[in-house]
């Protein structure tokens, strides 16, 4: 029994065609301006089949005109893989820079095959930061229209009002103490000097001041 619902699983599974994978595409031009038509040569190899194949085209995940448009019907149940699909980019978003081209081709049974291509577009104004740095990098005239030629130096303003002194900061920490150095040697002992020649002069004034003391005190009756 389920040897026999193998067998029915392989025969049915078997009898529905699958997305062909060898498909290709070619865009013309690769890249060009904003206004400028584009062409999307889609092929499947085999070129035919006996189920039907359809196209659906976005850019920039934007739906363009399109939607499921169907293979070539040979009749008989003989279909065409080929599509040729002519378009201009969006007037929304047709900005300078690069941008995202999705085919999908859908089989009537539901599976589906993404394509992806990035075109550039190589006028227009940029929308970001970043497309602006690029267009500026391909075209550095324009920052020189957009600035102009630099004029004559204008006259020197009055000087400000010299502001109100801070305060003073904080002491800074103080640093450590430096090693002390070593103790010097003691130096050599100077020459002495001749002695003075000595003076009997305060003496003698001593010895006479001393016998005047004497006599009149005497006098006086004191002694």
């Amino acid at each position: 029994m389920k040897l026999k619902f193998l067998i029915i699983l392989v025969l049915l599974f078997s009898s529905i065609p699958l997305a062909k994978a060898a498909l290709t595409y070619d865009v013309m031009p690769s890249e060009g301006l904003s206004t400028q038509q584009i062409l999307i040569a889609v092929r499947d190899d085999p070129i035919r089949g006996d189920y039907q194949q359809y196209v659906n085209l976005f850019w920039d995940g934007q739906l363009l005109e399109y939607y499921r448009v169907p293979a070539i019907d040979l009749k008989n149940d003989l279909y065409e893989y080929r599509w040729d699909l002519k378009f201009k980019p969006p007037v929304t978003a047709n900005t300078f820079g690069k941008h995202m081209i999705t085919i999908w081709i859908e089989t009537e049974y539901g599976l589906r095959k993404t394509l992806h291509y990035q075109y550039e577009i190589k006028d227009g104004l940029p929308t970001t930061v970043k497309a602006w740095e690029d267009y500026i990098k391909q075209h550095p005239e324009i920052l020189r229209q957009l600035v102009g030629p630099q004029g004559q130096l204008g006259p020197q303003g009055i000087q400000g009002i010299p502001g109100e002194k801070g305060e003073r900061g904080a002491q800074g920490n103080q640093g450590i103490q430096g090693v002390k150095g070593d103790r010097g040697e003691l130096g050599p002992i100077g020459p002495q000097g001749e002695p003075s020649p000595v003076s009997f002069t305060p003496s003698i004034v001593s010895y006479i001041a001393s016998i005047a003391t004497l006599l009149f005190l005497k006098r006086r009756g004191i002694l």
